[in-house]
């Protein structure tokens, strides 16, 4: 019953809105009008009320007054008091902008001046001016309040008007008795309000102007109407007699409710048909009159959701409730109703005590009037129930692993739920309730660096509130990496009649994305020829596991068939081999898995045992291949003859677009011994960082003094491109012992490692591009006959050395980590891994690869049938 703060209100007092500043921000100049006039003439009295009409095609606004002074007992009449004014309003309100800020909404800005000046009437100060905006929008009935919502973008409260019980106030459309308003003025810069001598920042002082802003929410069409009533928490307190010496004993024709109303939502989660979904909200209150003694106090306040609350929620205040302090409350509600999809109006209802008092006509005799009430009304949205993602973990390795070796961890098992999963995110060590982003996306890889069980978490998110789910794995991380126990890779029970020649050869290589890709051969039938056929696998880096076996070639009719595999530079896997019975060399090409047929890429240049094949690839992405040729003695006799060979032509050739080049001769092998001797010619090629090779091969010094005595003196040669030219060959380690067996491999720095295998020692040499390492340093010692390869990750330029040589207990396999930039007496220092395999047969020909985050895998021939030709596995074992 807003009647009585009406009573003795200043006189013309109306605005559009209220902006939290004197001046309102305004906006582009395309955006607002030119001030639009006033259809109102200053000599026609005081204006209590007036009806605003915008046109939004152009943005004029009219204002037009519809309560005058004549019409005051009538209209603002309520237990016979009549309020007495003795200045016009005249022009002291009028509309100064219009804009349309966004679609939807139009805000007004308007200017209002005091009617009175400090001289004439400096008592009349007045606080909590409010404009109430009526317009004719559908009213929604709200556990039985009839209320307007949805009018004003910058409401400050809801409260009844005197529109209910006074029919002849009404305007010419109907209106809900409960409508908004705002406070027309407030600057936070003043001071504290008091009541005792009204002052503040919500006190509208004689002489004084003042500008806020009207947020209007818009309806169809090209205009907008509404009423605008003004009232206020303070009116002038004395007789007529006395008024230039007001009484504030207050309450006197003041206000008693509570004057402004903000809810603030803090989380929503309330869920269509679920009950125990819920919402958060923080409600602050402003009261003056609270806890002053002036017996209106804040009773009661509560908080209801119609159509989603089984019942109001009591509200527990804490503060004071005075300017500019509100009393404040949060409190969580839940959808008790089990309320369907849509969008709902919460209701706040702030009760004042019963005990405000008013004055009759005569402005003498108290008269004792019931409880004020005011809303506010806030939007409330209910969602569809979200069924939310599962969150799933595939590791990638699986088991235990050692510290620094990094699992890759795979999220793509996760399903999404009602909506698709936006994030996924990594906690390498969660605790059970705090979760650490530490990283994100579907795959993540992580080493970690101590021993232990840490909690790994994937939690998969769809964006909304409840939309996520966390899945873990636990880890048992070991102090330091090993070697899995070996596990067999084929079972093809390999005929090895030539323990020195092997059925693996060059045959591994890994590729970018570190998967492993394996070619060998198994021969059947009898001496002296053979059926040989060619098998290809794939490791996968993850998994850990091997393809199944799969023929890619038969070769009939032949004695050996030496093979060597590489990356070619359109990304695809290149074998190839030497048919002696041809005297060419052979390559085939696999293409998404498919293989093609092996072709000649060499021309048959004469009787000889091809051999010793390399296949490589620079850093200019060229593949080139080169191959030995050995010829027949001097005798004409076979490779059992005891009669030392002639010297072997080593040839080189490029593949060009699609073709290989004429062979070229690089070298010659000058002296070695015939197969009988047991010596496997040795030959290796590697590309450089740029477009440039490098080649070496070993060569004996007068191998053969008579009676099949050889003499124990080698040396190694090489030679190297400059600039696509090959230069002459160059002694490069003399002196060395017999069956030396180079190797190289580039770094992902660009240096070459080049081990030599001499006897029963591993030598380590590096080359630069420039210059060799003085000297080759003994880095590993091999017992017996010992064979070596080395391998580089080229993510991170780890390296890995594998050697196998004879042990007491058998033949065993053993490894060496190192980095690129270690020296070889840096490499020679490490200790050696733990031993890969030992037994009493044999193991030959190992070959390393790296799986990248630390983890690498060795293959061998192992003799797994225990006796010297016999049947030959290969098997493997893995770093981790």
């Amino acid at each position: 019953m807003r009647i009585l703060s009406l009573a003795l209100l200043l006189p013309g007092l109306f605005l559009l809105s209220c902006q939290r500043s004197a001046t309102p921000v305004a906006p582009a100049a395309q955006e607002q009008s030119a001030a639009p006039t006033l259809a109102q003439d200053p000599a026609t009295g005081p204006l209590f009320a007036a009806d605003l009409m915008i046109d939004l095609t152009t943005n004029h606004a009219e204002l037009t007054p519809v309560r005058q002074s004549a019409a005051i007992g009538d209209d603002y009449s309520e237990l016979g008091l009549t309020p007495a004014f003795t200045k016009t309003f005249g022009n002291n309100f009028r509309v100064v902008a219009v804009r349309r800020p966004a679609p939807g909404t139009i805000e007004v800005d308007v200017q209002i001046t005091h009617p009175f000046s400090p001289a004439s009437r400096p008592d009349l100060g007045i606080f909590n001016v409010k404009c109430f905006v009526v317009t004719d929008r559908t009213p929604a009935n709200l556990s039985g309040v009839s209320i307007a919502p949805g009018v004003l973008a910058n409401v400050d409260g809801y409260s009844n008007t005197w529109l209910a019980t006074h029919p002849g106030s009404q305007p010419e459309f109907t209106a809900a008795p409960v409508q908004p308003y705002v406070i027309l003025r407030e600057d936070p810069s003043s001071a504290p309000f008091s009541y005792q001598s009204p002052a503040g920042f919500n006190v509208l002082f004689p002489g004084q102007t003042s500008i806020d802003t009207l947020a209007l929410t818009l309806t169809t069409g090209n205009t907008f109407q509404a009423r605008l009533y003004l009232t206020a928490d303070y009116g002038q307190s004395a007789v007529r007699a006395t008024r230039q010496t007001p009484q504030y004993d207050l309450p006197k024709f003041a206000g008693n409710a509570a004057w402004k109303v903000a809810v603030t939502e803090l989380a929503n989660d309330l869920q269509a048909g679920q009950p125990a979904s819920t919402a958060q909200y923080q409600v602050d209150i402003w009261d003056w009159k609270h806890g002053q003694g002036l017996g209106s106090d804040v009773a009661s306040a509560t908080l209801q959701v119609p159509g989603v609350t089984s019942a109001p929620v009591t509200l527990s205040l804490s503060g004071t409730g005075s300017d500019p302090t509100p009393l404040t409350a949060s409190t969580l509600i839940t959808n008790g109703a089990s309320s369907s999809e849509g969008d709902y109006w919460g209701l706040v209802t702030v009760t004042d005590s019963n005990q405000g008092v008013g004055l009759e006509e005569n402005l003498t005799t108290p008269v004792s009037f019931g409880s004020y009430v005011t809303y506010q009304v806030f939007p409330v949205a209910v969602e569809v129930v979200g069924v939310p993602p599962t969150a799933a973990i595939t590791r990638c390795i699986g088991g235990d692993l050692g510290t620094g070796i990094g699992e890759t961890f795979d999220a793509s098992g996760s399903t999404p739920g009602t909506n698709a999963i936006t994030s996924y995110e990594w906690d390498w060590d969660y605790d059970g309730s705090n979760f650490t982003v530490d990283a994100m996306g579907i795959t993540a890889t992580h080493p970690f660096s101590a021993a232990g069980t840490p909690t790994v978490a994937l939690r998969v998110s769809d964006g909304t509130p409840t939309g996520w789910d966390i899945a873990t794995t636990i880890m048992a991380i070991n102090p330091t990496a090993s070697w899995r126990t070996p596990m067999r890779v084929t079972n093809n029970s390999f005929w090895d009649q030539f323990g020195d020649y092997s059925e693996i050869g060059n045959g591994m290589v890994t590729d970018s994305n570190n998967v492993v890709h394996i070619v060998y051969y198994d021969y059947g039938s009898v001496a002296p020829l053979y059926d040989f056929t060619m098998y290809y696998q794939s490791l996968d880096p993850c998994t850990s596991t091997w393809t199944a076996a799969q023929q890619i070639h038969t070769i009939g009719n032949q004695l050996w068939v030496p093979i060597s595999l590489a990356i070619g530079p359109d990304d695809r896997l290149h074998v190839t081999g030497t048919y002696n019975g041809t005297e060419q060399g052979w390559m085939a090409r696999e293409t998404n898995g498919t293989w093609s047929a092996m072709v000649p890429i060499t021309t048959n240049v004469g009787p000889g045992y091809w051999s010793t094949p390399n296949l490589a690839v620079n850093g200019s992405g060229q593949l080139g291949f080169a191959l030995l040729r050995e010829l027949p003695s001097a005798s004409g006799g076979g490779p059992t003859d005891g009669i030392p060979e002639p010297p072997s032509p080593i040839y080189f050739t490029r593949y060009v677009s699609g073709s290989w080049t004429a062979l070229q001769q690089i070298g010659a092998m000058d002296h070695k011994l015939n197969h009988s001797q047991g010596s496997v010619p040795s030959l290796t090629l590697e590309g450089t960082s740029g477009s440039d090779w490098v080649a070496a091969w070993s060569n004996l010094k007068n191998p053969f003094l008579g009676a099949g005595t050889v003499s124990s003196s080698s040396n190694v040669m090489w030679a190297r491109t400059n600039s696509g030219t090959w230069q002459a060959p160059a002694s490069l380690y003399t002196a060395l012992s017999l069956h030396d067996r180079p190797h190289l491999r580039r770094a992902p720095s660009g240096t070459l490692f080049m081990g030599v295998e001499t006897s029963a020692q591993v030598r380590l040499a590096t080359y630069d591009g420039a210059a060799w390492s003085p000297t080759l340093t003994l880095i590993h010692s091999v017992s017996g006959s010992g064979h070596f390869q080395i391998a580089f990750d080229q993510a991170t330029g780890a390296g890995m050395l594998v050697t196998s040589s004879v042990a007491s207990t058998g033949q065993v396999v053993r490894a060496k980590r190192f980095l690129q930039t270690d020296t070889p007496a840096a490499i020679a220092a490490s200790p050696d891994l733990t031993v890969l395999a030992a037994g009493t047969g044999r193991r030959f020909f190992p070959q390393v690869g790296s799986l990248g985050h630390g983890r690498w895998v060795t293959l061998w021939e192992g003799e797994t049938y225990g006796a010297w030709q016999s049947g030959m596995e290969l098997e493997s074992s893995f770093w981790q």
